[in-house]
């Protein structure tokens, strides 16, 4: 049973409204379409193992999919956990194409991908540091007796099927060891069932594991990166105007209560794609607009037209007249 079901990645969101803001010679742009491509292809793997996870019993597990918490202050996050009575299963996704190697005795990960070799931290350790902090958080927060030897277990996947991976031999592991922590996600269900084989003595009952469930998605904190101090980019710098979902064309015009795309090759109108540029401006910007951020953003300068587009979404606002700020809502309230 999925207690946590996968969300489209808020980080995601702001590369893509990123590109779509950004001027094609921008000299940032091939860096933020280089992390938007490896971000891409980490959402596809994290998904591409729920068709694995099916083959488990739902009466027997409880799954969160991107779970992120905190431990005094250090935030930890996974890409998937499982929750039996029996033990703790987490799960790490990695998703590269082109050649992938894993050096087990230097603990790297590298890829050759177009020619262009890149390096990555070893990703069995990573895991490994994610079981010992959601031990200690379940601890601290009386969840589990801090005397328990209860499992919690970790894997990485390898989830490209159509990239060539393999695994060194180790001079300093058992070879065993190594291919039951990283493997390709074809075998996920198998290893999921030497699990089940090798802990039997159950622990949590099935009312107390949904319990954990909902208690770990409440402590779930959203990760919410600042996109453009990230990359280093000013807000003067962000295109501005209402874009054409058609063609892409920018500002669009507003006339008679309608946005109108002036490409004469498109001619798309719609009444509240001002809506959708103000989304822009929450995954970009501020949580916060007031009538001349407003202005100045969807390239609008009639103040009065603005004022009774803010009025008209029924926002949230503090202040009056020309102090007044607008909070927006969530993007899925949003649009």
């Amino acid at each position: 049973m999925i207690i946590k079901p996968r969300q489209k990645s808020l980080k995601l969101l702001k590369l893509e409204t990123l590109l779509r803001r950004l001027p094609q010679n921008h000299p940032k742009r091939e860096k933020v379409e280089e992390q938007y491509r490896i971000t891409k292809a980490g959402v596809r793997g994290e998904s591409s193992i729920d068709y694995y996870l099916n083959f488990i019993p739902n009466q027997m597990v409880y799954i969160l999919h991107h779970l992120r918490l905190s431990n005094d202050n250090v935030k930890f996050q996974m890409d998937t956990l499982l929750l039996s009575p029996y033990f703790f299963l987490i799960i790490e996704v990695k998703y590269l194409s082109g050649e992938v190697t894993y050096d087990p005795d230097i603990h790297q990960l590298i890829q050759i991908y177009n020619g262009q070799k890149r390096i990555y931290s070893d990703p069995t350790q990573q895991v490994k540091r994610q079981a010992y902090q959601l031990r200690k958080w379940l601890i601290s927060r009386k969840l589990l007796p801090q005397t328990t030897s209860f499992p919690i277990e970790s894997v990485v996947v390898f989830a490209n099927d159509h990239a060539e991976f393999r695994i060194l031999p180790s001079q300093l592991i058992d070879t065993k060891l190594i291919y039951q922590n990283f493997f390709r996600s074809s075998i996920l269900p198998d290893m999921i069932n030497n699990f089940f084989t090798l802990h039997t003595a159950p622990v949590f009952s099935p009312k107390q594991l949904k319990k954990l469930g909902k208690q770990l998605t409440r402590n779930h904190i959203d990760d919410e990166p600042n996109i453009l101090e990230q990359f280093q980019i000013q807000e003067s710098e962000i295109l501005r105007g209402v874009i054409c979902p058609k063609c892409n064309t920018r500002p669009m015009l507003r006339k008679q209560g309608t946005w109108k795309c002036h490409n004469i090759c498109c001619a798309y109108e719609a009444k509240f794609e001002h809506i959708t540029a103000l989304s822009d401006y929450k995954l970009l910007l501020r949580d916060t607009i007031n009538n001349k951020q407003m202005q100045i953003f969807i390239d609008l300068p009639n103040s009065s037209g603005c004022k009774y587009l803010l009025k008209s979404m029924n926002l949230v606002c503090e202040g009056t007249t020309r102090k007044r700020i607008y909070h927006l809502p969530s993007i899925e309230r949003l649009k």
